[in-house]
């Protein structure tokens, strides 16, 4: 299997992803200031972190004050021949929202969103039974989402290679600046 090339990024790279989440309509003036870089550099870095697929910049909307009410998660099991097949499928289909090629109990974990139960029910007596290669699916019902997000943590001042050791290092001192 071909590996993923991995993007480096530097302190003011993650410093600017940090700030585009917390705001993600700041200018680039503002970034730099508040950054310490020139609009310049704010301009040229945003452009290929987005280039390089590190980072987007979207409006995130809450699926159920969009009408949205039904959301599930499909469990697949699925022909060992036709996973990647059935998940690219899936992946272009408008009601999934997430599709993961997964080891353990299913091949395929979707999750998918729906405004009722009819159109959940059609999704599936029509469009999921309709693609070769399923043998048998799972669908639970999300009844309450807790937790949504679409973040974690961004590296801020802590060169890349020593998280774990800065990580430590900070906790050893603050057990120290308690005794």
């Amino acid at each position: 299997m071909r590996r993923k090339r991995v993007h480096r990024v530097d302190e003011v790279d993650n410093r600017i992803i940090a700030a585009l989440r917390q705001d993600g309509r700041k200018s680039n003036v503002e970034l730099g200031r508040e950054i310490g870089v020139s609009e310049g550099t704010i301009r040229k870095r945003v452009s290929r972190l987005i280039q390089e697929g590190i980072m987007q910049v979207i409006a995130v909307a809450n699926p159920q004050k969009l009408g949205y009410q039904i959301e599930v998660m499909i469990g697949i099991h699925a022909a060992i021949d036709k996973v990647k097949e059935i998940a690219d499928r899936l992946a272009s289909t408008e009601e999934i929202r997430t599709v993961s090629i997964s080891s353990g109990v299913y091949d395929i974990l979707t999750v998918a969103l729906f405004r009722d139960n009819d159109e959940l029910l059609d999704f599936l007596m029509n469009k999921l039974s309709a693609i070769s290669g399923i043998k048998k699916t799972e669908t639970s019902h999300l009844l309450r989402t807790l937790k949504r997000t679409y973040d974690w943590p961004v590296y801020v001042g802590v060169a890349e290679g020593t998280r774990a050791s800065a990580t430590r290092s900070r906790r050893r001192q603050g057990a120290k600046s308690k005794t």
